[in-house]
């Protein structure tokens, strides 16, 4: 009797083990690697393909909008988003060699790197990224886009049973227009790696907003008490200014040698894309940057102007499209 009982537990224990198999160990069904990409798709001109992968999945639109991850994924959903217009294309490859996601992860940050791209945000596995979560919600709209072999493939490779995944967004800035990528390469338990890919390509401003002239923004200052400055330009998710951001520095300057009594409150906004703490510390930084650009290349009385950082408090329009959020991201001058 006690071995009979034995016997059982033994078979019942092998039993969940196959199951636990079957389920978590990629044995549900077979992730096979298709010999051609899907059709109409190729790859970004600035991603060159790695080991042969496969494009099993391919979306392109313009002026789509989309909501690049910029956090870990907790309680429901991304801790951050940056959300952009423009033209939006969509990728997933599957790789039909035994790869590390290491591997994959490292060869393109590589190749990011030597292209120029500026690093936003990166993440690896449960702790960093949030793990099979992270993949699931990054893939979930070309998943619902495609439904049979194809959604079945993006599951089968992009969704990371065992939490191995690597992710990365960064930015390029191209006289053409800047793109954003957001890059993550997973692998399910057993399984061969994918790489899913989103792309954001932004036209440049049509038009330059004129740079004010000194007396333009006293005369606001005196009317309004704050102007909006909107030529001050800088990198991305970064407090470096750009060269072009001299002119109305120069303005601003002049201003301030010809009236030594004003006295400015230099403060920076953000629209509300990524988490409040990173706006607040970007735009302190950005304001702070302004203002030592003022004391020490044009000579301004530190005594004349002080900063201040605000993040997405003070918003001038909704932040719900991207026209909206450009107005929001902006350096004012206030008059104390």
């Amino acid at each position: 009797m006690k071995q009979a009982c034995t016997a059982g537990r033994t078979a019942l224990a092998r039993g969940i083990v196959a199951i636990l198999l079957l389920t978590f160990g990629g044995g549900i069904r077979a992730a096979g690697i298709p010999q051609h990409d899907v059709p109409g798709s190729h790859d970004l001109s600035l991603l060159p393909r790695y080991q042969d992968a496969r494009i099993v999945s391919y979306d392109q639109a313009d002026d789509e909008e989309a909501s690049l991850p910029e956090g870990r994924f907790q309680n429901f959903g991304f801790s951050g988003t940056r959300k952009l217009e423009g033209r939006v294309t969509r990728i997933a490859y599957a790789y039909p060699r035994m790869l590390s996601t290491i591997e994959v992860m490292n060869h393109y940050r590589d190749v990011l790197e030597g292209a120029g791209f500026t690093v936003a945000f990166a993440c690896a596995g449960a702790e960093g990224c949030g793990g099979f979560n992270f993949g699931e919600l990054l893939t979930q709209s070309m998943v619902e886009a495609h439904s049979g072999e194809e959604g079945n493939l993006i599951i089968d490779f992009l969704h990371p049973v065992g939490n191995d995944i690597r992710y990365v967004l960064a930015t390029l800035e191209r006289p053409e227009g800047r793109i954003t990528l957001a890059l993550a390469v997973a692998r399910h338990v057993g399984r061969q790696p994918g790489m899913f890919v989103e792309a954001v390509e932004q036209k440049p401003e049509a038009t330059a907003t004129p740079v004010a002239s000194a007396v333009r923004i006293a005369s606001a200052l005196r009317v309004q008490g704050r102007i909006a400055l909107y030529n001050i330009h800088f990198a991305d998710d970064r407090a470096t200014m750009r060269p072009d951001s001299r002119a109305v520095l120069e303005q601003v300057s002049a201003m301030l040698h010809a009236t030594p009594a004003m006295k400015l409150i230099i403060v920076g906004h953000s629209d509300a894309s990524g988490t409040l703490a990173h706006g607040m510390e970007l735009t302190t930084a950005r304001a702070q940057a302004v203002m030592q650009s003022l004391v020490k290349t044009w000579r301004v009385s530190v005594s004349q102007v002080t900063s201040i950082g605000i993040g997405p408090v003070s918003p001038l329009a909704s932040n719900a499209n991207e026209a909206g959020r450009a107005l929001n991201r902006r350096i004012e001058l206030v008059l104390q």
